[in-house]
């Protein structure tokens, strides 16, 4: 029985909010998402931490909110940083509907889902990702993952496989990071009703 409940999946109900305050939040998970860019070109670090803005939309408005982060977060990056950042366009959006779309589905309400479902938000990212990196530009994406990139392709040979493995790996504890950083903000959200889609909502049904 332990099992069971812990993989069983079913849509579940999102919270009810008022438009206008997803509204509001589409511009503060962009913001996010910007902290998180300039903290790992800061630091070199070999992370993303640029998508956590998206995952929060996702979680708390569902994968159509999320969507919409993702595109008006993609376009201020081309206008900040240029019209390649079109090219990556797919990267967000794929964040916002595995995400979005795993919440639905009641992922985000158990833990082991919850980390089920950060392997396959890192697994599709990968796959989106580093075949606009290596025929694009290169293998070489201008961040502290290029680090991982070159010490697999210098051990493997192939590029592609390298890139893809790089960004799998990087993703993994990107968005676990990212997972915990948007946990702990709903859990300190004055709107109860975000508590609904995460892991400890039943406990405090209980209560």
């Amino acid at each position: 029985m332990g099992m069971k409940n812990l993989i069983a999946l079913g849509k579940i109900q999102m919270p009810d909010i008022r438009e206008s305050y997803k509204t509001a939040l589409v511009p503060v998970g962009i913001a996010i998402n910007f902290v998180g860019m300039i903290l790992v070109r800061t630091l070199q670090l070999p992370l993303f931490l640029d998508q956590g803005g998206i995952m929060l939309v996702s979680m708390t408005c569902g994968p159509l909110w999320g969507i919409v982060t993702a595109v008006i977060n993609t376009v201020v990056n081309a206008l900040t940083q240029g019209p390649l950042q079109w090219f990556f366009i797919f990267t967000p959006i794929t964040t916002a509907v595995i995400w979005g779309f795993g919440t639905k589905y009641g992922m985000t309400r158990r833990w082991l889902t919850y980390i089920i479902l950060c392997i396959a938000l890192a697994l599709g990212l990968s796959i989106v990702t580093a075949p606009v990196v290596v025929y694009l530009f290169g293998g070489l994406g201008g961040g502290g993952v290029d680090l991982v990139f070159i010490a697999m392709w210098k051990a493997w040979g192939d590029m592609l496989t390298a890139r893809f493995w790089s960004e799998f790996i990087s993703s993994i504890i990107d968005k676990g990071i990212l997972s915990i950083l948007v946990l702990s903000i709903i859990r300190a959200m004055p709107i109860k009703e975000f508590q609904r889609v995460t892991p400890w909502y039943k406990e405090k049904k209980a209560e």
